[in-house]
Order: structure tokens, then sequence, then C-alpha cells
């Protein structure tokens, strides 16, 4: 099931069942406009549900922007036989954990504020926003390349 992003907060959420329902229903009748209630902040906004795919199939984890400034690259999930991180094929940083991780994104969005649009904050944490600007490429390109003196970002 898609992420919906709510428009008072900016964060993401997943709808529930319900919210699902409603909006299925409101797409059949070629509505435009509903009202949904952020299932983060709580509070309502405006929805297009003729905006939305059908929800019907399996969600695609989308790889998320590594927060090294001036950086192009990726962060997956390595799950090894020894170990598990969260590390960037391009720069060779790594994450042993989430929180590490969530900590370099908010501070990657205080210095570079267009970063914002890369992530959706999730009532569990920061993941990849899908509807990236397509100039991030050239605003990444705007930032200063930060050189990694240590890799391990604990």
């Amino acid at each position: 099931m898609d992420l919906i992003k709510c428009d008072r907060c900016e964060s993401g959420f997943r709808p529930s069942s319900e919210q699902v329902n409603f909006i299925l229903s409101s797409k059949e009748k070629g509505m435009t406009f509903i009202m949904l209630e952020c299932g983060n902040c709580g509070m309502s906004f405006p929805f297009n549900p003729s905006s939305t795919a059908l929800f019907d199939e399996e969600p695609q984890e989308i790889p998320i922007r590594t927060p090294i400034p001036g950086s192009h690259g990726y962060v997956s999930f390595v799950d090894d036989e020894d170990e598990k991180f969260y590390g960037c094929g391009e720069t060779g940083a790594i994450w042993r954990n989430k929180e590490n991780l969530s900590r370099d994104i908010e501070a990657i969005i205080n210095k570079y504020p267009h970063r914002k649009k890369c992530y959706l904050k999730t009532g569990s944490g920061w993941i990849a926003n899908s509807n990236e600007p397509s100039n991030m490429d050239e605003l990444i390109d705007q930032e200063e390349v930060e050189e990694l003196r240590r890799f391990k970002r604990d």
C-alpha cells in the first residue's frame, strides 16, 4: 500500500483500511476532493482520490538518498550473516542503526532544505520520497561535497 503525504506536517503515512475503502469508493465515484486525517499529526487535509494508484500492489521499497552532502548515492539495508547495517555504496558510509541514519538525514535537511524533498517522515522514521523533484541531482550538485574522514557514522 502506498504512503500518503500529509499536506499539514509533510509526513508520509499508510492509510487505515477505513481510509483505503473511503479513497477507493470516492475514486469510483469520480470524486476529486475528500478530507483525510493524517496518521501522524492527526490533522485533516484535502486529498484527491483520483490521483492515486489502486493500492492493490505490494509496496516497493525504494532506496533512500544518502544524507552525505554532495553525494548522489543511495542507502541500502545490508543484512549480512555476521552483521546488519545501512550502507551507501557510493560514499562507503555505514550506519549501524536507523537512529544514526535518521540523525544524519535531519542534519542534511537542516543544512540543505531542498533535501527534505528526498525524504518522507513516517511514524517509524524516514523513508524515500517516491515523488522526489526531477531536478534533485542538479540541487545536490550545488552542495559542498563532504570528504569523508570517517566512514562509520555511528
